[in-house]
């Protein structure tokens, strides 16, 4: 009996077989069988520090995954925000690692919480404080009084130092005395 027949289509079908195992058509199968958002492998990571100064971002990065852990991309979800005085920047559909990017800016120092609806529910309770300090605008003063001089010159007499951003004017309206530091006597020139 004759066997090189046999070989060659067993060969023959080895060979095809291999060929196919490199096919580009395996990674559009593996998208078809991709399965929904599964939000036991999904997350959301939040910047830190969160700053109620609606001027800094908190950054929200959410990983989309499916139930084997495999990124999904095309998923856009809506972020929601509890509290007050939020401005949300929508996030953007999932790249094809499965990562999605959102903004929140605030200007009220609480606890919120982050909530995403679409195709996954994804929860975070997220701290904002109030930012720190940056120039105290007020005046620190035990005593003090207007007084008048008898040349009609007005003179601010205190005990202490005024820390405030100050004008005087004239009665024309020009600009007499412009002052953010004043100290314990002012001599503003007759008004």
């Amino acid at each position: 009996m004759n066997r090189k027949p046999l070989r060659l289509i067993s060969s023959l079908f080895l060979l095809l077989l291999g060929a196919c195992s490199q096919s580009e058509f395996l990674p559009i199968a593996s998208k078809i069988l991709s399965d929904e958002p599964d939000a036991a492998r999904c997350n959301m990571d939040i910047s830190t520090p969160n700053i109620a100064d609606g001027i800094t971002p908190t950054m929200v990065t959410l990983n989309i995954r499916d139930k084997r852990g495999n990124p999904l991309a095309g998923i856009k979800l809506t972020l929601n925000v509890s509290g007050s005085n939020n401005v949300i920047v929508p996030c953007s559909s999932s790249n094809e690692d499965g990562i999605s990017h959102c903004k929140v800016l605030s200007t009220t120092a609480e606890r919120k919480t982050f909530r995403t609806e679409g195709a996954v529910e994804l929860t975070a309770q997220v701290l904002f404080q109030a930012p720190p300090p940056t120039r105290m605008l007020f005046s620190v003063v035990s005593s003090g009084s207007v007084q008048y001089t008898n040349d009609g010159h007005k003179i601010m007499v205190s005990n202490g130092v005024i820390e405030t951003p100050t004008e005087m004017k004239d009665n024309n309206g020009a600009v007499r005395l412009r002052s953010s530091h004043w100290g314990t006597m002012v001599d503003t020139g007759a008004l």
